[in-house]
């Protein structure tokens, strides 16, 4: 994709206005929106969500004094107002196609905690900038968007893909995989069978290597303890966090925090 960033940062004063952004915006509001206004979209104290405005966009908001917000401030010359409200448009690069996204995402309350993670690793890259760091900050960007395509309701997913979805954005495992198989229309049992004939693997197995690739980031790159590690993943007790732990990498997660963490 073809932007440049400026900035990345998290915001919490009260604020209130109208405004033509200067800038293209991808933003996480986590609380604090009284009220925004784009055209005839409206939103009135809505919950989290993402929200897409390009270069240009006249907004009208209210933002309280719970405001906690996060914003990526960047040059999207691709990234224009889609004809329909509440729309974008943004050009896709190899083929010159147009994508319609929805300007505004919304985003499950119980998952803040892990997009709200996500913004904070992609301002740590931006402040530290070398050639690793510039990529996980445009990769960063790439998945944000990916998440609002995914969204969108004319996306046709196979029950296993949707399954795999499901798990990924339920990072701290708070729902199980017979409550995400029966989203999907199956029983658990039947899910299984077209998940490892799609994937290879079962949905559990599946769904404990991620765990184990998001702990193992958080081993390197932040200052969490193991024990605020393994919550963070969902495993309730450290003993079980740290037996998958070891069933992965071949050694203990303190052993690789010394090993690998980033100075």
């Amino acid at each position: 994709m073809n932007h440049i960033i400026y900035s990345i940062a998290r915001y919490t004063a009260a604020q209130s206005g109208i405004q033509t952004m200067p800038y293209a915006v991808i933003s996480l509001m986590i609380a604090g929106q009284a009220r925004m206004s784009v055209g005839t979209t409206t939103l009135v104290n809505p919950g989290p969500y993402l929200s897409i405005l390009p270069r240009g966009t006249a907004a009208t908001f209210e933002q309280t004094a719970q405001r906690d917000q996060w914003a990526i401030v960047l040059e999207w010359p691709e990234l224009t107002l889609g004809s329909q409200p509440g729309t974008v448009e943004l050009i896709e690069d190899s083929g010159g196609g147009r994508v319609v996204l929805p300007m505004f995402t919304s985003i499950a309350r119980e998952n803040t905690a892990g997009w709200e993670s996500e913004f904070m690793r992609l301002r740590e890259a931006f402040n530290t900038p070398c050639p690793a760091n510039r990529l996980r900050v445009q990769t960063g960007v790439a998945n944000l968007i990916r998440y609002v395509i995914d969204q969108r309701p004319d996306i046709s997913l196979s029950a296993a893909a949707k399954l795999r979805w499901l798990m990924d954005e339920d990072q701290q495992c708070l729902r199980g995989l017979e409550e995400l198989s029966r989203q999907c229309g199956f029983s658990a049992s039947r899910l299984r069978v077209l998940f490892e004939r799609e994937y290879g693997q079962s949905p559990q197995a599946y769904r404990n290597k991620r765990r184990m690739r998001i702990a193992a980031d958080l081993l390197c790159n932040s200052n969490l303890r193991i024990k605020e590690i393994s919550e963070r993943i969902g495993c309730r007790h450290v003993t079980h966090f740290c037996a998958l732990f070891r069933s992965a990498f071949r050694m203990t997660p303190t052993r690789y925090q010394r090993e690998f963490r980033q100075p």
